[in-house]
């Protein structure tokens, strides 16, 4: 069974989806319409904020649909923090279905996509993680004015 997720975080990468998904293609440039970019859930790996998507009338995310095989699924869960047969309240992310549209044009997909759990406010990225974000970015070929707001939204 194939699954299609949409990335927003690090997981725009190339070399981290290759690392956590193998199985993974990449599709398209994607976005999450009424939602913004948020950093919300402080990270030891990455030694600070991490990202996060807040409902957010006429704001758009922008990121990276991919499809995944069922074996995919499970390392990427780990890596979010987040156990489907665990309780909800130990889970760092949950995966839920949002609808996107792919690249500029009309078309839509059902995909999965993980969402901070708990949000602990703004909790500032590093700058390891903000060139992570902006070289995914630039990789799945993301609009250039959201990539200067993705950078913008790590000022807080």
């Amino acid at each position: 069974m194939e699954h299609l997720y949409f990335a927003y975080g690090s997981n725009l990468r190339a070399s981290q989806m290759q690392r956590l998904c193998p199985g993974h293609d990449f599709v398209a440039a994607a976005r999450l319409d009424n939602h913004r970019l948020a950093f919300t859930l402080p990270d030891t790996e990455w030694r600070g904020g991490v990202a996060d998507v807040l409902v957010s009338a006429g704001d758009t995310v922008w990121g990276a649909l991919y499809r995944l095989r069922e074996t995919d699924l499970p390392p990427l869960d780990a890596y979010e923090g987040y156990d489907p047969a665990g309780p909800e309240e130990a889970n760092e992310y949950v995966r839920r279905f949002v609808t996107v549209s792919i690249g500029g044009e009309p078309r839509e997909a059902q995909a999965w996509c993980y969402f901070v759990r708990a949000p602990q406010g703004h909790v500032a990225p590093s700058e390891q993680y903000r060139a992570a974000l902006v070289e995914g970015a630039a990789e799945r070929g993301l609009p250039q004015d959201y990539i200067k707001t993705m950078q913008q939204a790590f000022e807080g």
